[in-house]
Protein backbone atom coordinates (compact mmCIF):
# COMPACT_ATOMS: atom_id res chain seq x y z
CA UNK A 1 0.00 0.00 0.00
CA UNK A 2 1.54 3.71 -0.91
CA UNK A 3 1.50 6.08 1.73
CA UNK A 4 0.18 9.39 1.01
CA UNK A 5 3.28 10.93 -0.41
CA UNK A 6 3.96 8.05 -2.96
CA UNK A 7 0.36 9.59 -4.98
CA UNK A 8 0.67 10.53 -8.05
CA UNK A 9 -0.17 14.27 -7.94
CA UNK A 10 1.15 14.64 -4.15
CA UNK A 11 3.26 17.72 -4.19
CA UNK A 12 4.62 18.98 -1.10
CA UNK A 13 1.96 18.72 1.87
CA UNK A 14 -0.60 19.51 -1.27
CA UNK A 15 -2.38 16.82 -3.15
CA UNK A 16 -5.11 17.43 -5.65
CA UNK A 17 -6.88 14.81 -7.16
CA UNK A 18 -6.77 16.58 -10.48
CA UNK A 19 -2.88 16.73 -10.86
CA UNK A 20 -2.96 14.58 -13.51
CA UNK A 21 -4.72 16.65 -15.67
CA UNK A 22 -3.25 19.90 -14.77
CA UNK A 23 -0.03 19.20 -15.68
CA UNK A 24 1.51 18.34 -12.03
CA UNK A 25 3.25 14.93 -12.85
CA UNK A 26 2.18 15.30 -16.22
CA UNK A 27 4.99 12.80 -16.92
CA UNK A 28 3.27 10.05 -14.98
CA UNK A 29 2.81 7.47 -15.92
CA UNK A 30 5.83 7.89 -18.24
CA UNK A 31 5.77 8.70 -21.71
CA UNK A 32 6.81 6.47 -24.30
CA UNK A 33 8.18 6.03 -28.19
CA UNK A 34 5.17 6.61 -30.54
CA UNK A 35 2.97 8.52 -27.99
CA UNK A 36 1.29 11.41 -28.86
CA UNK A 37 1.95 14.76 -27.42
CA UNK A 38 1.70 18.35 -27.25
CA UNK A 39 5.36 20.74 -26.42
CA UNK A 40 5.87 24.34 -25.78
CA UNK A 41 8.36 26.11 -27.85
CA UNK A 42 9.18 29.40 -26.01
CA UNK A 43 9.39 32.51 -27.89
CA UNK A 44 13.16 33.47 -26.49
CA UNK A 45 14.35 30.50 -28.53
CA UNK A 46 11.83 30.15 -31.64
CA UNK A 47 10.23 32.59 -34.23
CA UNK A 48 7.49 30.06 -34.01
CA UNK A 49 6.68 30.01 -29.89
CA UNK A 50 3.63 27.95 -28.41
CA UNK A 51 1.71 24.42 -28.40
CA UNK A 52 3.07 22.36 -30.88
CA UNK A 53 1.77 18.73 -31.15
CA UNK A 54 3.76 15.45 -32.43
CA UNK A 55 4.77 12.23 -31.80
CA UNK A 56 8.18 10.94 -29.22
CA UNK A 57 10.40 9.28 -31.74
CA UNK A 58 12.92 9.20 -29.31
CA UNK A 59 13.95 9.14 -25.23
CA UNK A 60 17.41 9.72 -24.21
CA UNK A 61 18.16 9.44 -20.17
CA UNK A 62 19.19 12.43 -19.06
CA UNK A 63 19.24 11.95 -15.02
CA UNK A 64 17.76 9.55 -12.55
CA UNK A 65 14.62 11.99 -13.16
CA UNK A 66 14.68 13.61 -16.49
CA UNK A 67 15.06 12.93 -20.03
CA UNK A 68 15.05 14.65 -23.31
CA UNK A 69 12.12 12.95 -25.40
CA UNK A 70 12.94 13.74 -28.75
CA UNK A 71 9.51 14.78 -30.43
CA UNK A 72 8.72 14.82 -34.67
CA UNK A 73 6.44 17.85 -35.12
CA UNK A 74 3.47 17.57 -37.25
CA UNK A 75 4.37 21.46 -38.46
CA UNK A 76 7.78 22.80 -38.67
CA UNK A 77 9.11 25.33 -36.03
CA UNK A 78 11.23 28.24 -36.86
CA UNK A 79 14.25 28.77 -34.46
CA UNK A 80 15.60 32.03 -33.87
CA UNK A 81 18.67 30.94 -35.63
CA UNK A 82 16.54 30.52 -38.89
CA UNK A 83 15.58 27.83 -40.69
CA UNK A 84 13.17 25.08 -40.25
CA UNK A 85 12.83 21.93 -38.19
CA UNK A 86 10.52 18.93 -37.14
CA UNK A 87 12.55 17.12 -34.56
CA UNK A 88 13.24 18.65 -31.00
CA UNK A 89 14.28 17.62 -28.03
CA UNK A 90 12.16 18.54 -24.95
CA UNK A 91 14.03 18.31 -21.33
CA UNK A 92 11.86 20.34 -19.16
CA UNK A 93 8.89 18.17 -18.32
CA UNK A 94 6.12 21.61 -18.23
CA UNK A 95 6.91 21.70 -21.44
CA UNK A 96 5.34 18.32 -23.04
CA UNK A 97 1.94 17.31 -22.28
CA UNK A 98 -0.48 14.59 -23.46
CA UNK A 99 -3.12 16.10 -25.43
Amino acid sequence: MLGHRQLPGYVGDIWSPGALSTGVMADWPPFAVGERVRVYLEADRWRTAGWFEGAIVRIDPYSAHRSFHWVELDVPAQPLQGGWTDLISVLNPKHILRP
